[in-house]
Order: C-alpha cells, then structure tokens, then sequence
C-alpha cells in the first residue's frame, strides 16, 4: 500500500488544507475525488489514519414518541421475536481500514467490493481481487499471495503481514480414492452455479429467489428463518442439486444465511422495509462465501473424504475447489 505509507500522508497533512468543514479531512489523491480520503484521528490513545471510500449506513434506535414525530424519518417494524422497533439509518463513510504510526495498514471493513478492490490495487503494488477457489479476498503479486481477513495489518512498504497477522494456510483437497462418487455432484453444482451468478443481476437474483420460497411455504412474515425452515431449505437443495442447481444454491445460502441474504430478501420484497438491508451485494460475493460455508458442513459430515495440505504462508498457494482454513495463533479467521 505505497499510497498509504504513514510519511506520505502525514506530509499531506501537513502540506495541504483539511477539506472545507473539518480540521482533519483529507484527500488521499485527487483532491476533486471526495469519496476517497483520510481522516486523521487518535484511537485507544493512538494517533491513526482512517482511510474511507464511499458511504454505508449506520442503525438509530428511536422511542415511540421520536417515531410518531418524525414518521418520514423514523420506521416501525417488528422484529422476530414479536418486539416493536423505531429505526432509522444515516449515510456515513466507509473505512476501507487504518494506517499505524508503524506503517502498517489494517483491514478493517467487514466486506471488499470490487469497487474498493480496484481502488486498493492502485494504492498497491499488486492486485486484490475475489477468487472462490483460494477462498474468498486475497492479495497477489507474481511471488505473493495472501488470503485477507478483518483485522489483517500488513507492512504498507512490503505487504508482508505484521506479527499479529501471521497466518497458516491449510487446503482441502478430494481422497478421490474414497469419495470421487460422493463429491462429484458437487463439483458441478459449483461450476454451475459460479457461471450462473456471473451472469445474474441482483433483481432476477431475488426474483428467483422468490421462485424457490414459495411453494416451501416460506414467507416474510417472520424477521428470521425459523430452525424449521431451514431444515426445509437444505432438504429442498439436497433434492435439487444436480436438477436446479441454481435454486439448490439460493436454498443454501438461505439456510446458513449467508450475506443475510434472507433479511435482504425481506427488505427487496418490501420497499417500506429496512433501507439497511435493501442493498444489492456483488453475486461473487454471495458465491464465495456460500461455497466457503458449504464445503466446511461437507468436511463436517465426511472429514474422511478429503486430504488437509499446509501451505507455505505468503507463498502462492494452488487453488482448490473445496476451500482453505486460515488461522491466526491456532485460531480459525474467516477470510473475507
């Protein structure tokens, strides 16, 4: 991250004027570019860097009678387990993460778009970018390959991981000996599901999805699956891999909620519903994390059927259809 090196914007705060408004706002480029910048900023006692891209949405709680005054503002809905709740969202910035005093960048958004992708690789000497088959966000160069994670911090110099981001790679590969019948319906799920959702929108994703709620019986009555429900999803996919791979794998992400998919069904299906959750989210995204939470019920249930490799950390390591295992000081992370 060379654009981000501490001396680099610390030289800009000091040689360029905060944006117009604030005392500690500023751009990261292109002054002109005002969705992208830092704010400089003391955390834990620590003087940071926050570097944003963009806007989100931060949740209001609110009482009964703020709601009957500001109904234009406020909602009212109810939750899943019957409770009344006023809310109301405001647009903030999105921080991309924070630069340490150390020269150290750290990941601190929950998801990477591939918006904010190609905007990192341009800071950096490398590429991120999304690939399912080395298990979700990783950065790569020619020699280097990291899987990424929240709360990653890597050297902005070197995009070498900092001490507490040193991780382990371990990867799944098939005993095809034991299990080439067992796991071959999935491997074409996969492949077909992959090549579907490149092709998908976000509205037909959803229309689809309604296609495969309603003769279940599920509705949007409720703010939540129920155990119940998604039993019944991952029966339905059972049922329907090899026939309708494309509804199988809505039924699963459904079911391990993945990407709160079911919550962003609701809000999609009901334009006066949660403006938080009534977001598109890229459908490589959706397939990355679903495959990721799939193939870990798979090894669960079948731990015989596939081999565990530990891979060289930094090094480029070979893809695999069934996902890899990050871990931090012997703890699982979960690769964004």
């Amino acid at each position: 991250m060379k654009a981000l090196e501490w001396s680099r914007l610390t030289e800009i705060t000091k040689t360029q004027k905060p944006y117009r408004g604030t005392t500690n706002r500023f751009p990261i480029g292109d002054r002109r570019h005002n969705t992208k910048d830092f704010v400089s900023e003391e955390r834990n006692g620590e003087q940071v860097y926050s570097v944003r891209y963009g806007h989100t949405y931060k949740r209001h709680e609110h009482t009964k009678e703020e709601w009957q005054a500001n109904q234009g503002t406020i909602h009212k809905r109810e939750d899943y387990e019957g409770n009344i709740v006023y809310e109301s969202y405001s647009s903030i910035p999105r921080e991309l993460g924070i630069v340490r005093s150390d020269n150290t960048f750290e990941f601190t958004s929950a998801y990477y778009g591939q918006g904010d992708n190609q905007i990192m690789s341009n800071w950096a000497r490398g590429w991120f970018l999304r690939s399912s088959r080395h298990g979700g966000m990783i950065y790569r160069t020619n020699d280097v390959l990291h899987p990424i994670f929240k709360g990653m911090r890597v050297y902005c110099e070197t995009m070498m991981p900092h001490e507490s981001s040193q991780y382990q790679v371990v990867g799944k590969r098939v005993s095809r000996k034991d299990a080439k019948e067992f796991l071959s319906r999935y491997t074409d799920f996969y492949k077909i599901n992959e090549v579907m959702l490149k092709a998908m929108d976000w509205k037909g994703y959803m229309e689809t999805m309604a296609d495969v709620l309603k003769p279940l019986g599920i509705t949007t009555e409720n703010w939540q699956l129920h155990s119940a429900e998604q039993e019944k999803l991952v029966k339905f996919a059972e049922e329907n891999l090899n026939t309708s791979p494309l509804d199988a794998g809505i039924a699963y992400a459904l079911a391990y909620d993945v990407q709160n998919l079911f919550s962003r069904y609701r809000a999609f299906s009901d334009p006066n519903g949660s403006s938080y959750y009534n977001r598109a989210v890229e459908l490589d995204v959706v397939f990355s994390n679903l495959k990721r939470k799939l193939n870990k019920e798979l090894y669960k249930k079948n731990p015989s059927v596939m081999k565990l490799t530990e891979y060289e950390p930094n090094k480029p390591y070979p893809p695999s259809e069934w996902g890899v295992d990050i871990t931090v000081n012997g703890k699982e992370v979960e690769q964004l």
